[in-house]
């Protein structure tokens, strides 16, 4: 298996330099500063062949670093994170916390021109087809609660805990996996995991419609961090900008659907009884300005704390023994 031998961070810095990150926020940006660089390749970048770099500059709406590393796990690991994807199963309905959201609007400046704080209790709950959905109750200033209005907060992407089933045997056969490397992150020796969802992009809502790079603890393999964007969201957004381009041009504005990118980043930094919990989740919403340009139009910040857990136990009682 490859071995990270270099710091994470150095390597990823290159990398994004050479690829097409989203342009840098201004010193005035409310939400928060740009995201980290993403895991890097499990190979140096200046190994690259030449030329390479230039034909990877020019992937529109691409953030997270490629690599050259084959498709597969070996089945051990993936009956392990499966495995792990079970337990954090176990979990989802045991648990509520504090939801602090923050999101802006960028005009074509890069300037945030709305921004808007609500704290919500947080819970996750099962809908009729057994998928999990998010219930809020929004925090008044008086400390009071009160339901959230309808899906008004539900933006479409998949909830932060919903990544935890990434590896779960329901998603694997969906899934193409190869394994980036490891290496130590702070204390923690982690094990970096390419991923690539089948299903067409629809919106987000699916962990199958995403590609990315999944940071595991290499030991027990519960989940740290997760960057991701839609699966061939370069190809769609080149697409998507010429069908813009090429549309009907009204008072010097395009009537044609805007060619809308995305990408998420969602840190599990809480422990709890061997697990990793949510800690924050961001989504970026970008626009093609060209056919190599992108600008940021929205921006959410989800910061999740106050963890509270509790068990649902169940009693069982053998027909003819029940007590009156």
């Amino acid at each position: 298996m490859p071995r990270l031998a270099f710091s994470w961070l150095g390597v990823v810095g290159a990398v994004l330099l050479l690829s097409n990150p989203l342009p840098a926020q201004s010193p005035n940006d409310p939400v928060m500063p740009p995201l980290p660089p993403p895991p890097p390749r499990s190979e140096p970048e200046s190994r690259d062949p030449e030329g390479e770099k230039e034909e990877r500059k020019g992937q529109l709406g691409q953030f997270l670093p490629e690599s050259d590393v084959p498709w597969g796990l070996d089945q051990k690991m993936l009956d392990s994170l499966a495995d792990r994807a079970l337990d954090y199963q176990n979990y989802a309905l045991r648990f509520t916390c504090l939801e602090r959201v923050r999101s802006a609007i960028y005009d074509d400046n890069g300037e945030a021109s709305k921004e808007k704080s609500t704290r919500y209790e947080y819970i996750l709950a099962r809908d009729e087809g057994l998928r999990y959905v998010e219930s809020r109750e929004t925090i008044k200033s008086s400390g009071k609660t009160a339901p959230a209005e309808g899906g008004k907060h539900d933006v479409g992407f998949p909830p932060a805990y919903e990544w935890t089933f990434l590896f779960s045997g329901f998603n694997q056969p969906y899934f193409a996996y190869r394994d980036l490397g490891e290496g130590f992150e702070g204390f923690d020796w982690v094990r970096a995991i390419g991923f690539k969802g089948s299903l067409p992009w629809s919106g987000g809502k699916d962990v199958r419609e995403w590609e990315g790079i999944a940071i595991v603890n290499a030991v027990d393999f519960t989940l740290l961090e997760v960057r991701a964007q839609p699966s061939g969201q370069s190809e769609r957004l080149e697409a998507e900008f010429k069908r813009w381009s090429t549309s009907f041009n009204l008072l010097n504005m395009r009537t044609g659907p805007k060619p809308l990118g995305y990408r998420s980043w969602v840190a599990l930094g809480m422990r709890r009884d061997g697990l990793t919990f949510p800690t924050q989740m961001r989504y970026d919403t970008f626009r093609a300005v060209s056919m190599k340009d992108i600008i940021l139009t929205e921006a959410s910040i989800r910061d999740y704390e106050n963890y509270r857990f509790y068990g649902v136990r169940t009693k069982e009682t053998i027909e003819g023994t029940a007590p009156p």
